[in-house]
């Protein structure tokens, strides 16, 4: 049993320092926004500015804050509680969640639903990645028996 605990250690922390890192790297900003809007939020009314197909389906709404104009994107229009992209019309009336403290935190749809969003697509990035380190754990742990088996046959050949 000890030697499965200390061959499952390495895989592990790949595994580990990988999700972490590109986890973060992915969602950071998204997760950190949607958190301020959770916790503190007002919702306004915002206006479809442009939709752009060509450019992963984004959707890019203008909304008013106190007199100031903040802009916010997203490509996601089912994830937070829209209609489908083909749906949408500009000039069309969408809800925006945004921190007061903060009006240019702007969350199309729901802050929550994009936090969950998130959140799913981490689980599936850290699904890929534990497959992923224990491929290449395999492959590693492969070659070298291989390398070893050679030199053992080099060696009884040349002693």
């Amino acid at each position: 049993m000890r030697n499965l605990s200390h061959s499952l250690v390495r895989p592990a922390l790949i595994w580990l320092v990988l999700s972490l890192s590109i986890n973060l790297f992915l969602f950071w900003q998204n997760m950190v926004g949607a958190v301020r809007v959770m916790r503190n939020h007002e919702v306004v009314a915002g206006k479809i500015t442009q939709l752009l197909p060509e450019d992963h389906r984004t959707v890019v709404v203008s909304y008013t804050v106190n007199g100031q104009q903040f802009k916010t994107t997203t490509s996601l229009p089912e994830e937070l509680g829209l209609p489908p992209f083909e749906r949408l019309r500009l000039g069309e009336n969408v809800n925006v969640e945004y921190n007061p403290a903060q009006p240019a935190e702007g969350v199309i749809g729901s802050a929550k639903r994009l936090f969950a969003s998130d959140l799913k697509d981490i689980g599936l990035v850290a699904i890929f990645l534990l497959f992923g380190a224990a491929y290449v754990e395999f492959n590693i742990r492969s070659y070298l028996r291989k390398s070893r088996s050679r030199m053992a046959t080099v060696e009884n050949v040349h002693p």
